[in-house]
């Protein structure tokens, strides 16, 4: 990569209108609604620290994205995220979930994304679509 030198995070927040434990519920549960499906038929994260971030294509193929660094369900999960590189090449992807008077306030902020070549997509309007729709 033309480009070494430290990035600076990839930091959004977004309030979605439901309680802390569904929210982290429907990030984790529902994590493939978060991605264009293409040839994928699936993505998933094994819920527990050391779980696999996992997308089976279609025609059954597996491809591991990243592995669960912190599972601290409802607060806080942190993974490492590779889609399509080695994890030598892994940026970290922590998602966090704080109470606010109307609702959960989920920030996701993505370090070292510049490695993968692959930053996080943009989530605020999924995340809102998604949660209102549960």
């Amino acid at each position: 990569m033309a480009n070494q030198e430290k990035q600076e995070p990839i930091r959004q927040s977004v309030h979605v209108d439901c309680p802390l434990e569904d929210a982290f519920r429907l990030f984790t549960e529902r994590f493939g609604d978060w991605w264009p499906a293409g040839d994928a038929g699936a993505h998933e994260i094994e819920p527990w620290t050391e779980g696999k971030i996992i997308e089976r294509t279609v025609a059954g193929d597996e491809r591991e994205w990243g592995t669960v660094t912190a599972w601290e369900p409802p607060d806080r999960i942190e993974f490492t995220w590779h889609p399509g590189t080695g994890a030598d090449r892994a940026g970290t992807v922590e998602v966090e979930f704080t109470v606010e008077a109307d609702g959960t306030c989920v920030t996701v902020t993505h370090s070292n994304w510049h490695l993968a070549s692959a930053g996080l997509v943009c989530f605020a309007g999924a995340a809102r679509e998604m949660m209102v729709a549960a």
